[in-house]
Protein backbone atom coordinates (compact mmCIF):
# COMPACT_ATOMS: atom_id res chain seq x y z
CA UNK A 1 0.00 0.00 0.00
CA UNK A 2 1.38 3.26 -0.76
CA UNK A 3 1.38 6.36 1.47
CA UNK A 4 -1.25 7.87 -1.13
CA UNK A 5 -3.88 5.27 -0.22
CA UNK A 6 -3.24 6.30 3.22
CA UNK A 7 -6.01 8.95 4.71
CA UNK A 8 -6.81 10.36 8.14
CA UNK A 9 -9.02 12.83 9.41
CA UNK A 10 -8.39 16.32 8.30
CA UNK A 11 -7.02 17.64 11.50
CA UNK A 12 -6.95 21.73 11.99
CA UNK A 13 -5.35 24.25 9.58
CA UNK A 14 -3.62 23.93 6.20
CA UNK A 15 -0.46 25.33 7.86
CA UNK A 16 -0.92 21.81 10.23
CA UNK A 17 -1.60 19.67 7.46
CA UNK A 18 1.93 20.80 5.60
CA UNK A 19 3.80 20.01 8.87
CA UNK A 20 5.86 17.20 9.40
CA UNK A 21 3.81 13.46 10.42
CA UNK A 22 3.06 13.97 14.23
CA UNK A 23 5.67 10.45 14.72
CA UNK A 24 8.86 12.56 13.30
CA UNK A 25 8.91 15.65 15.34
CA UNK A 26 11.10 16.93 16.78
CA UNK A 27 13.56 16.60 13.47
CA UNK A 28 13.19 13.06 13.49
CA UNK A 29 14.74 11.25 10.43
CA UNK A 30 12.30 8.85 8.81
CA UNK A 31 15.18 5.70 8.84
CA UNK A 32 14.40 6.40 12.25
CA UNK A 33 10.95 5.36 12.29
CA UNK A 34 10.39 1.74 12.35
CA UNK A 35 6.24 2.07 12.76
CA UNK A 36 3.97 4.32 13.35
CA UNK A 37 0.28 3.53 14.49
CA UNK A 38 -2.23 5.64 14.65
CA UNK A 39 -5.70 4.26 15.65
CA UNK A 40 -7.51 8.12 16.51
CA UNK A 41 -8.47 9.76 13.15
CA UNK A 42 -7.94 7.02 10.77
CA UNK A 43 -11.16 6.68 7.98
CA UNK A 44 -11.74 3.21 8.92
CA UNK A 45 -10.70 -0.08 11.03
CA UNK A 46 -8.55 -1.32 7.96
CA UNK A 47 -6.41 2.09 7.52
CA UNK A 48 -5.84 2.05 11.53
CA UNK A 49 -3.58 -0.85 11.18
CA UNK A 50 -1.37 0.24 8.64
CA UNK A 51 2.13 1.65 9.67
CA UNK A 52 2.59 4.96 8.43
CA UNK A 53 6.03 5.07 8.77
CA UNK A 54 6.34 2.19 6.02
CA UNK A 55 3.16 1.11 5.18
CA UNK A 56 2.86 -2.35 3.89
CA UNK A 57 5.65 -3.23 6.26
CA UNK A 58 4.92 -4.42 10.17
CA UNK A 59 0.84 -3.22 9.53
CA UNK A 60 -0.82 -5.09 12.14
CA UNK A 61 -3.04 -7.85 11.96
CA UNK A 62 -5.74 -8.96 13.88
CA UNK A 63 -5.33 -11.20 16.82
CA UNK A 64 -7.82 -14.04 18.26
CA UNK A 65 -10.21 -11.59 18.82
CA UNK A 66 -9.87 -7.26 17.64
CA UNK A 67 -10.51 -4.47 19.27
CA UNK A 68 -13.66 -2.36 18.37
CA UNK A 69 -12.46 1.33 16.48
CA UNK A 70 -13.85 4.57 15.75
CA UNK A 71 -12.44 7.25 14.47
CA UNK A 72 -13.06 9.45 17.71
CA UNK A 73 -11.33 7.15 19.83
CA UNK A 74 -9.37 4.67 18.17
CA UNK A 75 -9.08 1.28 19.67
CA UNK A 76 -10.78 0.07 22.49
CA UNK A 77 -9.92 -3.38 23.97
CA UNK A 78 -12.11 -5.14 26.34
CA UNK A 79 -9.19 -6.29 28.75
CA UNK A 80 -10.03 -9.82 28.15
CA UNK A 81 -9.34 -11.40 24.58
CA UNK A 82 -8.80 -8.74 22.14
CA UNK A 83 -5.59 -7.66 20.88
CA UNK A 84 -3.55 -7.21 17.69
CA UNK A 85 -0.24 -8.58 16.25
CA UNK A 86 2.81 -6.59 15.06
CA UNK A 87 5.24 -9.12 13.64
CA UNK A 88 8.54 -7.58 15.12
CA UNK A 89 10.82 -8.99 17.42
CA UNK A 90 11.47 -6.15 20.02
CA UNK A 91 15.21 -5.19 20.24
CA UNK A 92 16.81 -3.56 22.98
CA UNK A 93 18.02 0.01 21.41
CA UNK A 94 13.93 1.06 20.77
CA UNK A 95 12.34 4.06 21.92
CA UNK A 96 8.58 3.33 22.19
CA UNK A 97 6.08 5.90 22.38
CA UNK A 98 2.08 5.22 23.43
CA UNK A 99 -0.76 6.94 23.46
CA UNK A 100 -4.47 6.06 25.21
CA UNK A 101 -6.87 6.93 27.80
CA UNK A 102 -9.66 4.63 29.77
CA UNK A 103 -7.17 2.59 31.54
CA UNK A 104 -8.76 0.79 34.45
CA UNK A 105 -7.23 -2.70 34.41
CA UNK A 106 -4.39 -3.87 37.10
CA UNK A 107 -1.91 -5.45 34.75
CA UNK A 108 -3.33 -4.45 31.39
CA UNK A 109 -0.25 -3.99 29.23
CA UNK A 110 -0.57 -1.92 26.52
CA UNK A 111 1.70 -3.54 24.85
CA UNK A 112 4.55 -5.72 24.91
CA UNK A 113 6.44 -9.19 24.73
CA UNK A 114 8.18 -11.25 27.41
CA UNK A 115 11.06 -13.16 25.85
CA UNK A 116 13.39 -16.26 27.62
CA UNK A 117 14.26 -15.43 30.73
CA UNK A 118 11.51 -12.84 31.47
CA UNK A 119 12.81 -10.15 29.56
CA UNK A 120 10.38 -7.55 29.46
CA UNK A 121 9.41 -5.56 26.68
CA UNK A 122 5.86 -3.70 27.95
CA UNK A 123 4.08 -1.04 29.52
CA UNK A 124 1.63 -1.39 32.10
CA UNK A 125 -0.07 2.02 33.12
CA UNK A 126 -1.38 0.39 36.01
CA UNK A 127 0.33 -2.30 37.92
CA UNK A 128 -0.04 -4.25 41.51
CA UNK A 129 1.72 -1.51 43.40
CA UNK A 130 -0.57 1.74 42.12
CA UNK A 131 2.32 2.78 39.80
CA UNK A 132 3.20 2.34 36.13
CA UNK A 133 5.71 -0.86 35.06
CA UNK A 134 8.03 -0.24 32.24
CA UNK A 135 9.55 -3.14 31.42
CA UNK A 136 12.79 -3.08 29.54
CA UNK A 137 14.12 -5.84 29.77
CA UNK A 138 13.69 -5.86 33.56
CA UNK A 139 10.74 -4.52 35.22
CA UNK A 140 10.84 -0.72 36.86
CA UNK A 141 8.29 0.68 38.49
CA UNK A 142 7.14 4.46 38.58
CA UNK A 143 4.37 6.07 40.73
CA UNK A 144 1.41 6.94 40.58
CA UNK A 145 -0.26 4.72 37.76
CA UNK A 146 -1.52 6.61 35.33
CA UNK A 147 -5.09 5.83 33.66
CA UNK A 148 -4.29 8.02 30.39
CA UNK A 149 -1.39 9.87 28.52
CA UNK A 150 1.06 9.40 26.48
CA UNK A 151 4.11 6.49 27.92
CA UNK A 152 7.00 5.97 26.64
CA UNK A 153 10.64 4.07 27.36
CA UNK A 154 14.35 3.88 25.78
CA UNK A 155 17.11 1.89 26.64
CA UNK A 156 18.18 3.97 29.51
CA UNK A 157 15.07 5.62 30.63
CA UNK A 158 10.83 5.93 31.02
CA UNK A 159 8.63 8.95 30.41
CA UNK A 160 5.68 10.36 31.54
CA UNK A 161 3.69 12.66 29.51
CA UNK A 162 7.49 13.63 27.85
CA UNK A 163 9.49 13.90 30.98
CA UNK A 164 12.00 11.52 32.26
CA UNK A 165 9.82 9.59 35.01
CA UNK A 166 12.38 8.59 37.34
CA UNK A 167 15.68 7.46 37.50
CA UNK A 168 17.89 6.33 34.66
CA UNK A 169 18.87 2.43 34.56
CA UNK A 170 21.28 0.60 32.52
CA UNK A 171 20.15 -1.75 29.78
CA UNK A 172 22.51 -4.85 27.91
CA UNK A 173 21.57 -5.04 24.17
CA UNK A 174 18.90 -7.94 23.51
CA UNK A 175 16.82 -8.86 21.11
CA UNK A 176 13.66 -11.03 22.28
CA UNK A 177 12.73 -14.09 20.41
CA UNK A 178 8.75 -13.52 21.33
CA UNK A 179 6.72 -11.23 18.75
CA UNK A 180 5.63 -8.09 20.46
CA UNK A 181 1.51 -7.55 20.30
CA UNK A 182 -0.55 -4.56 20.93
CA UNK A 183 -3.53 -4.23 23.44
CA UNK A 184 -1.67 -7.20 25.93
CA UNK A 185 1.68 -9.24 26.43
CA UNK A 186 2.86 -11.88 24.56
CA UNK A 187 4.17 -14.29 26.87
CA UNK A 188 4.30 -16.51 24.71
CA UNK A 189 1.07 -16.39 24.43
CA UNK A 190 -0.99 -13.35 24.10
CA UNK A 191 -2.62 -12.61 27.45
CA UNK A 192 -2.32 -9.67 30.25
CA UNK A 193 -4.34 -7.48 28.36
CA UNK A 194 -5.50 -3.96 28.42
CA UNK A 195 -8.71 -2.21 28.83
CA UNK A 196 -7.90 0.72 27.43
CA UNK A 197 -8.43 2.89 24.32
CA UNK A 198 -5.03 2.93 22.33
CA UNK A 199 -4.83 6.01 20.04
CA UNK A 200 -1.35 6.03 18.94
CA UNK A 201 1.41 3.85 19.05
CA UNK A 202 5.47 4.77 17.26
CA UNK A 203 8.80 2.45 17.52
CA UNK A 204 12.20 4.11 16.83
CA UNK A 205 15.80 2.59 16.15
CA UNK A 206 18.04 3.95 17.25
CA UNK A 207 16.93 5.38 20.85
CA UNK A 208 15.10 8.85 20.17
CA UNK A 209 16.67 11.92 22.76
CA UNK A 210 14.84 13.58 25.65
CA UNK A 211 13.74 16.43 23.44
CA UNK A 212 12.35 14.14 20.60
CA UNK A 213 10.56 12.16 23.11
CA UNK A 214 8.88 15.18 23.98
CA UNK A 215 8.42 16.40 20.98
CA UNK A 216 6.54 13.30 19.63
CA UNK A 217 4.40 12.94 22.92
CA UNK A 218 3.08 16.59 22.83
CA UNK A 219 2.13 15.78 18.90
CA UNK A 220 0.54 12.41 20.49
CA UNK A 221 -1.30 14.66 23.07
CA UNK A 222 -2.57 16.37 20.17
CA UNK A 223 -4.07 13.69 18.02
CA UNK A 224 -7.84 14.50 17.53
Amino acid sequence: MSRSAIHLRPMGSASAAASVPWYLSGGISAANCVAAYQAVGAVGYAESKVNLANPGTYNCTNGDASPTWATETGWKFNGTSQWLRVAIYPVSTWTVIVKYTGATKVSGALFGAVGTGTKRFSIVPINSTSGVSYGYIANYTRTPELAAGVLAFSPTKCYRNGAQDGDAYTTAEVTLDVLMIIGGRNNPEAGEFTDAYIHALAIYNPALTDSQVLAVSNAMAALP
